[in-house]
């Protein structure tokens, strides 16, 4: 019934999502994720297609290539909403290397795992790189959504509210394959078979959370951290400096 109802409701909520985006014009402000979201919706419905005609070999190889671009896309997006947020973080050199260091490594370490597992086992090495794949990206995307809530609440940053959403529903949809590969670590493949579905019920969840915020209305945009980190330890090294100047003088 799962095998069902899922991939008809994930459709569902992409298809609701897509043209609440372009009836609001929010796919102007968030490219990324209408693009996204707009993929993922012609990902599910080609899979769908394909495991309906049987035709294994070709989904694997249609799954490979989709994850690369999923992957993309969902780090384009999580950056452009951060972005909006903290513009000058995205300026600064050492950001942009992060970001396009972790794709090239990414794509780099797949490849590597293509080559070197066609040539120990032809026949079996799709679904493993499709695995790490997912836990790689999975941990990345949490491990950044965590970074984004603890800037907001140190700089007191409250009116990101779609923003804050759109990460919240990247980081849920992420989460799914790091609680899967935890039971798997810890239990094995006890009940594998029902707990292999906290990945897709993840996504649903993740994008229920994007619809509820696009039936929204529109938020001003939020007020954007014009400081970058090195101007913040500047204003610190000030500060302190000053504090110790006062100390010397008591003294």
């Amino acid at each position: 019934m799962l095998s069902y109802i899922v991939p008809a409701l994930t459709v569902a909520l992409q298809l609701c999502i897509v043209c609440m985006m372009l009836r609001s014009g929010e796919y102007r402000r968030f490219p990324w994720l209408f693009a996204l979201v707009t993929f993922q919706l012609g990902e599910t419905i080609s899979r769908a297609v394909l495991l309906a005609g049987g035709t294994s070999r070709l989904y694997f190889w249609f799954s490979w290539v989709t994850e690369i671009l999923d992957v993309t896309l969902a780090l384009s997006a999580f950056r452009e909403s951060f972005r909006h947020v903290f513009p000058n973080f995205g300026a600064l050199y050492w950001s942009k290397r992060i970001f396009w260091g972790f794709l090239v490594l990414t794509c780099t370490y797949w490849m590597w795992e293509i080559v070197t597992r066609a040539v120990r086992n032809p026949t079996a090495w799709f679904v493993p790189i499709l695995i790490q794949a997912d836990i790689l990206t999975a941990n990345v995307i949490v491990v950044l959504g965590i970074l984004y809530s603890a800037l907001t609440r140190y700089y007191e940053i409250e009116d990101d509210r779609r923003e804050k959403n759109i990460i919240a529903g990247l980081g849920i949809a992420a989460s799914g394959s790091l609680l899967f590969m935890g039971w798997r670590w810890i239990f094995g493949t006890r009940m594998v078979d029902i707990v292999s579905w906290i990945v897709p019920l993840a996504y649903v969840v993740g994008a229920t959370v994007w619809l509820l915020e696009f039936r929204r209305p529109r938020p001003p945009a939020p007020r954007k951290l014009n400081s970058s980190p090195e101007d913040m330890l500047k204003v610190f090294r000030a500060y302190n400096a000053v504090l110790q100047r006062g100390s010397r003088k008591r003294n």
